[in-house]
């Protein structure tokens, strides 16, 4: 194999799967005939570059599927590349803390790693949103270039902010929530029959997701109630603490605590028996039970911060600590609802694998 030849199938495989090998099979035949033909190699493989660079890759005869369905299967990569950015980017505002000097080091270390993926998650989103919308619009071309770039500069811009506040964190998820439904209205995914499970498989999918959430949401418990308390005063006992707090007339804010146990336990009961109902038969795949279970876990994880917050708080005016944690299991779980989170989306976004249908526009 010559370096010609490693060339253009290294540019063969950056086109669209339906047209790939149609193209890698010219440019090779060009080759294997170009000393008979008289032509240059040289020239072959700048037609290859040229071909890759300049190609309709919404075209549906390159492409292989109808432009709607080209958009609605971009949008979705689009949707789980961006999710994953505001997951982690506005994640990193829960990993602080008053911890230890070396725990500290290593959970700053994590969430500026953390935001360093984000960021990289999110300009790969914003350039499938373009593609999508590009693809949605069909704004080849010129119109398509300008349209992408407006849209990577200001999701940029969206980005930058969330990793500056939580505020604008919320606002750009808003705003890319936004922009993804606009794109699966648009378009439309290609039909198929949803890969479903009889009764008792979902229920055993559904199982271990119950039993995280319920082992997730206990060391939540633990942690706000045991763990963070005593790593805040050391040397003090919980009976200690307590008392402290009720002669200080400082709540441990046992309604947030109280709703926040009683919806994680009610939730991770009801997965299994709502996966287990009849109406779930034709409804329900394991990557939707799967997705359905994560964010139980994620949800369970992230309401722990407010359950927490009335506790951390009294601690922090009876005895003039800081409100923020302490123990280092509350950055950790925290991490683990972030993880979670972003395996929701890698379960429910992605398209399915489609064999490419005849082409129509």
């Amino acid at each position: 194999m010559t370096a010609s030849d490693t060339i253009v199938r290294a540019v063969a495989a950056t086109l669209p799967v339906h047209s790939r090998s149609r193209y890698r099979e010219e440019w090779l035949a060009d080759l294997a005939g170009a000393d008979e033909l008289g032509l240059a190699r040289a020239t072959i493989v700048g037609g290859a570059l040229v071909t890759s660079a300049t190609i309709d890759r919404t075209d549906p005869h390159v492409s292989g599927m109808p432009r709607p369905v080209l958009a609605a299967r971009r949008g979705r990569w689009a949707g789980l590349f961006l999710g994953t950015s505001m997951v982690l980017g506005i994640g990193g505002f829960f990993l602080g803390g008053s911890l230890g000097t070396r725990d500290a080091a290593i959970i700053a270390g994590i969430g500026t790693g953390l935001q360093l993926i984000a960021f990289a998650a999110g300009a790969v989103g914003l350039l499938l949103l373009a593609a999508a919308l590009v693809a949605a619009f069909g704004a080849a071309g010129a119109r398509g270039l300008v349209m992408s770039a407006g849209i990577v500069a200001g999701g940029v811009l969206l980005i930058v902010l969330a990793m500056l506040s939580p505020v604008f964190g919320m606002l750009s998820l808003g705003a890319t929530a936004a922009a993804f439904v606009v794109v699966l209205a648009i378009g439309r995914t290609q039909p198929g029959a949803p890969s479903t499970l009889p009764r008792g498989r979902r229920i055993v999918v559904a199982l271990p997701f119950s039993l995280a959430t319920l082992a997730v949401g206990g060391l939540g418990l633990a942690h706000i109630l045991i763990w963070n308390p005593l790593a805040k005063l050391p040397g003090m006992t919980l009976d200690e603490i307590y008392a402290g707090m009720a002669a200080a007339g400082e709540g441990t804010g046992a309604v947030l605590i109280i709703a926040w146990t009683t919806c994680w336990t009610l939730g991770a009961v009801a997965l299994p028996v709502i996966v287990a109902l009849p109406v779930a038969d034709a409804r329900l795949s394991a990557r939707g039970i799967a997705a359905a279970g994560f964010i139980l876990i994620g949800a369970t994880v992230f309401g722990q911060w407010f359950a927490g917050f009335g506790m951390g708080m009294g601690i922090a005016d009876a005895f003039m600590t800081t409100g923020g944690d302490t123990a280092l299991t509350g950055p950790m779980l925290a991490l683990v609802g972030q993880a979670a989170l972003v395996a929701s989306l890698v379960a429910a976004l992605p398209p399915r694998r489609l064999q490419p249908v005849a082409a129509g526009s």
